[in-house]
């Protein structure tokens, strides 16, 4: 008897004399399919006919032997069971996307799905440029609905997402409960629905209690508050360290999950079935367009199935021809653009403020997440420290903490499912499969370590039933229908700025470019409306972001960094702050398109009524330009409180509180670039701010576009006064030959 092999088996130990039959189990054959299906689509309908219809014959061809065999199903109400399970998973997880959710991770799954149903292929996105924006995304979860959306229009999608995400979970589910018979198959799909982490223990020791606050109300739909949100983040110090359970995974990124999954399933059941080897590299390759993450996440299993079959048994053509040119073209596609702009690095070096707090964090997350459940795990089947595949899924959840990706850390939150996956089936075929068996016949210490681990479970479960709790909070369950979201509902109009670089690029490789199809049309430029701004870059109010354009940018502006102040309308909408600052860099906040530079930065929520922005010199020291902004109604209310101006010459000025205001109508593109001087005598001499010269007043000579703006027609200014008791305010402004053009002086009355 052994675990890979046609007999049933409760043991999930790995035996090396397996011998497996001669076709894979249906259930496998469809995973094949399920895989590999999106990536054919890709093939066929992004790329020239004379490369992608070549490449997804030689594919197919490659895939035979994996599919080749009796399709002839046998009635079982345990996998009628199971695909009922599947659906109720689907279901309570937003039912793959029909309900609205209001999650930026749904915003997201509904936007490229849209792009892809009524965009062309490959997906293009109308830009701030003339140059278009490519969707480059991994897409393996989306291309099916989205050629059923392409086929049938966006409304097509209120069906085809649910039933495909459906598909994947069942299929998950069947190869989770492969090998259990009768109730024990709805037990174990239960127990990877409801697997995870002790979160509730690490959050409340780290955390402490005062979050626990629960509170239920039924006005209208029922109101779940618990205090916090989300569990599985809790007790890190900040720090983005999650080891996501199966059930938040598919309630909020089901891709990453179902790849995870079906993948790492297959590897552990097949390990050494010679059908399933020889395609096993081109299967790893695919699982880079469902998750690049989940991939590197996979990597430790490839070597745990070198050492289970040694190199030679895995030398088929399949893996030596066709899967490194699949995986280097899917890597081309996924890291052209700007990808390296995401935040990376070593935790103690992106986290520099918490790296102290890093030894109590670490261990508490260790054992809270894998290591109490794997230790229990040791202990109930001891030959399990031998087994490649158990160790290269415990290395990964120790090591995949260390090293942040993405701006969530990608990296961990999807890499390291896995290796949960594989976890919660190691721990489904000792507590469903061989537990009533230890109850009986295992010696005590054996039920003690029993117990535990079904208490480590129940308390796991807190997680999903949390995050079940809160989604509920977040809808009503209100149906989607993709087919009244209208054209301004895009991918550059819905996602904040900083999320463009990981859906978008503007630069494909030129070899990519070269087989890729040509979208055959004009992609129209995004409606810019008014430039705010006269400085190096043309900046743009675009509803509630910043764009920043220039035409002809070099590669020196790549590494270019901006600041940006932001001053409130009202003050009360930003209690604390004088102002906003939002300083970004280039790389993570914009794009070449070629030749053209831009970048975007979102607003705060609340109204902005002035704007100060430029570009940071090289040096560090000082700015390349500085550029300002007036909204009409911050320049309105300022006028109104200042009243009459106290001179009327070339400008009028005005002055509140400690600000001068300069105002023209009408001015001209002369007017917005002339220079001024600006003298403030003070009642009291000793009031002066720099008396080392002997001067008798503070001298302010300034550039008009330095401090000022034009809004529309006319010209706006504000600077800053000292605060102390001005005796007498003279200004001036310059003319062409250095002169002054005009000079006034005013008294001051206090």
């Amino acid at each position: 008897m052994t675990s890979w092999g046609k007999e049933r088996s409760r043991d999930p130990v790995r035996q090396p004399d397996a011998a497996p039959p001669e076709e894979l189990p249906i259930r496998h054959r469809l995973v094949v399919l399920y895989v590999m299906a999106p990536l054919l689509i890709w093939l066929v309908g992004w790329f020239e006919w004379w490369f992608g219809i070549p490449a997804a014959l030689l594919l197919g061809l490659g895939l035979r032997p994996a599919l080749v065999g009796s399709w002839r199903v046998a009635p079982d109400r345990m996998l009628a069971g199971l695909l009922l399970v599947a659906a109720a998973w689907v279901m309570v997880s937003s039912a793959g996307g029909v309900f609205d959710v209001h999650n930026f991770d749904w915003i997201k799954h509904r936007l490229v799905f849209l792009e892809l149903g009524r965009g062309s292929w490959p997906t293009t996105i109308a830009s701030y440029v003339d140059a278009p924006g490519y969707l480059r995304y991994y897409l393996g979860y989306y291309m099916a609905p989205g050629l059923a959306a392409r086929a049938l229009g966006p409304g097509a999608l209120n069906w085809a997402v649910p039933l495909w995400t459906w598909c994947g979970a069942a299929l998950m589910l069947a190869l989770f409960a492969w090998r259990f018979r009768g109730w024990a198959v709805i037990a174990a799909a239960a127990l990877l629905v409801f697997f995870s982490g002790m979160d509730i223990v690490r959050t409340v020791l780290i955390d402490g209690t005062q979050w626990l606050a629960l509170h239920v109300s039924f006005d209208g739909w029922p109101y779940i508050g618990l205090g916090r949100s989300p569990l599985d983040w809790g007790g890190n110090f900040g720090l983005a360290l999650q080891y996501t359970s199966p059930f938040v995974a598919m309630l909020w990124t089901p891709q990453h999950l179902i790849g995870a999954a079906l993948a790492v399933l297959s590897f552990v059941q097949l390990c050494r079935h010679p059908r399933f080897l020889a395609v096993s590299g081109v299967l790893v390759a695919a699982i880079l367009f469902w998750s690049p993450m989940v991939g590197l996440g996979l990597l430790p299993f490839v070597a745990a199935l070198f050492i289970v079959n040694g190199v030679r048994r895995l030398l088929s053509w399949q893996n030596l021809l066709l899967a490194p040119p699949l995986a280097l073209l899917l890597v081309g596609f996924l890291l052209s653009g700007a990808v390296g702009a995401l935040p990376h690095g070593w935790l103690w070096t992106v986290y520099e403020n918490v790296a102290p707090k890093l030894p109590k964090v670490i261990p508490a997350l260790y054992l809270s997440e894998f290591l109490v459940a794997a230790a229990l795990l040791c202990v109930l089947r001891p030959r399990l420290v031998r087994d490649p595949f158990f160790l290269a899924g415990l290395a990964t959840l120790l090591l995949i903490p260390w090293y942040k990706f993405g701006l969530w850390n990608d990296l961990m939150t999807r890499g390291a499912l896995p290796a949960l996956v594989l976890l919660a089936y190691f721990v489904a075929h000792v507590i469903v499969g061989n537990g009533s068996e230890l109850v009986r016949t295992g010696r005590l210490y054996q039920r003690a370590a029993l117990g535990g681990l079904a208490v480590v479970l129940g308390i796991g479960a807190v997680t999903p039933l949390f995050d079940l709790a809160r989604s509920n909070n977040d809808h009503d369950f209100s149906v989607v229908r993709y087919g009244e979201f209208g054209a301004d509902y895009s991918l550059v109009s819905a996602l904040g700025a900083r999320f463009h670089n990981q859906y978008l690029t503007y630069e494909q490789p030129r070899w990519l470019d070269f087989v890729l199809r040509d979208p055959g049309e004009d992609i129209p430029r995004l409606d810019l409306g008014e430039r705010l701004t006269a400085a190096d870059y043309a900046i743009h109010r675009v509803e509630n972001r910043l764009v920043y354009i220039k035409e002809r940018c070099d590669d020196a502006e790549v590494g270019t960094r901006f600041f940006l102040h932001l001053f409130p309308l009202n003050p009360g909408d930003a209690p604390g702050m004088l102002h906003g600052t939002l300083d970004f860099n280039f790389p993570e906040y914009g794009w070449r398109a070629q030749g053209d530079c831009f970048a975007v930065r979102d607003l705060p929520w609340y109204p902005v009524g002035r704007i100060r922005t430029g570009q940071i010199a090289p040096s560090g020291a000082g700015h390349a330009w500085i550029a300002h902004y007036y909204a009409p109604p911050y320049v309105e209310r300022v006028l109104a409180e200042a009243g009459e101006p106290l001179l009327r010459a070339g400008f009028s000025v005005h002055r509140r509180k400690n600000a001068l205001y300069y105002v023209k109508d009408s001015c001209s593109a002369a007017d917005a670039d002339a220079r001024f001087r600006l003298q403030v005598t003070p009642v009291d001499q000793d009031d002066l701010w720099d008396k080392s010269d002997g001067a008798q007043f503070d001298v302010f000579d300034f550039v008009f576009s330095e401090v000022g703006a034009r809004t529309g027609e006319d010209c706006f200014a504000e600077i800053e006064i000292p605060d102390y008791p001005i005796k007498e305010i003279r200004t001036g402004q310059y003319g062409a030959d250095g002169s002054l053009a005009w000079e006034a002086t005013v008294a001051v009355e206090q």
